[in-house]
């Protein structure tokens, strides 16, 4: 992920927000949510601490994101 932070901060925004009431918005923001997913069980570019503790953040706001949602 290019900018994990600002992932972060989208992922919060969009907890912010209602509830898409439209099922094409929803399917949109659940097939967002299984990229995210899918992005997040790659192999590590780096072993970096930086970079395990930016993934593990946006896998925390997209779960988050997920029980808003339900």
């Amino acid at each position: 992920v290019q900018s994990p932070w600002v992932v972060v901060k989208l992922l919060g925004l969009l907890r912010k927000l209602s509830v898409p009431s439209e099922s094409v918005a929803r399917s949109r923001l659940l097939d967002c949510i299984e990229l995210i997913f899918d992005k997040c069980q790659e192999p590590p570019s780096c072993k970096r601490l930086e970079h395990k503790n930016a993934k593990k953040a946006i896998i925390f706001e997209t779960v988050l994101l997920i029980h808003h949602i339900k």
